[in-house]
C-alpha cells in the first residue's frame, strides 16, 4: 500500500505531503517530501512492515520565534508545565 501510495499520490516521491513527525519541540504535523527512494520493506513481526526514508522539511522544526531568546523557559518547560497546573486554582464557569 505504501509503495503505491509513494508512486501514484507523491509522484514516486517528488510532490510535498504531510505527516506527523516527533522533533526535540514535540509532534506537530510538517510538510515535508522525500529527498530519494525509501529502504525497505522490512517485515517487523508479526505482521507489519517498516520503511525508513530521509526526507525535507518545509520549515525547521523550531520554538515560536522570540522563544529563542529564553532558553532557560524551553529547557525547563515540562517543569513549568507541572507547576502551573498543580500550584494554580482550577477556574470552572460557575
Amino acid at each position: 500500500m505504501f509503495e503505491a501510495f509513494f508512486r501514484d499520490a507523491l509522484k514516486d516521491g517528488q510532490s510535498w505531503f504531510y505527516l506527523k513527525l516527533q522533533t526535540p519541540i514535540g509532534v506537530k504535523p510538517y510538510k515535508a517530501r522525500f529527498v530519494d527512494i525509501y529502504e525497505g520493506p522490512t517485515l517487523v513481526a508479526p505482521k507489519y512492515w517498516q520503511y525508513s526514508a530521509t526526507l525535507e522539511l518545509w520549515e525547521r522544526p523550531l520554538p515560536p520565534s522570540g522563544w529563542g531568546n529564553y532558553p532557560e523557559w524551553l529547557a525547563g518547560q515540562s517543569l513549568l508545565d507541572i507547576a502551573l497546573n498543580r500550584e494554580w486554582p482550577k477556574h470552572d464557569n460557575s
